[in-house]
């Protein structure tokens, strides 16, 4: 897989900006998959806060976004919402795109099923780029996936309706 210009720029040579734009929405998307969208939302926004405040130190780590998605954990766990995975009318997406049947079984996976399966399968993210994100290994990934598509209510999910 050929990598991007900004990919392929490590996050010392880059300004915060620009990783914002490329990594940060990349880690709101996780944060939002395993938290749902408000708490994942501000749970991103927190991380990149943090990022920001803290950018000369941070810049030079090997897995900044791995590191600030564990930042974004942290505030996530602090917030007590009930986890909304369908839009309202403040999001981009309109409801009628999102099959109620389907966020109610994305509910029921484990969490870091849940993740992993929206992130690969939601958003078309490679098992390798999930593992960087969440700081985990591929094979970690790999696994909560297939188990997540097995789970006898998550079995229509895979078919091509």
């Amino acid at each position: 897989m050929a990598l991007s210009e900004s990919q392929q720029m490590t996050a010392t040579d880059r300004p915060f900006e620009e990783f914002e734009r490329v990594d940060g929405a990349r880690l709101k998307r996780a944060l939002m998959a395993r938290f749902g969208l408000d708490s994942g939302s501000d749970a991103a926004a927190a991380a990149l806060e943090y990022a920001w405040t803290n950018w000369e130190r941070l810049r030079s780590l090997d897995n900044l976004t791995g590191y600030l998605w564990r930042v974004g954990c942290t505030a996530a766990r602090r917030d007590r919402r009930p986890m909304r995975f369908a839009p309202s009318h403040g999001h981009d997406a309109p409801m009628e795109q999102f099959d109620p049947a389907l966020l109610t079984l994305l509910r029921r996976l484990q969490i870091d099923e849940r993740t992993s399966v929206v992130l690969v399968h939601g958003y078309g993210w490679t098992y390798a780029e999930v593992a960087d994100t969440l700081g985990v290994s591929v094979a970690s990934v790999t696994n909560h996936v297939h188990r997540g598509m097995k789970r006898p209510h998550c079995t229509w999910v895979t078919s091509t309706t």
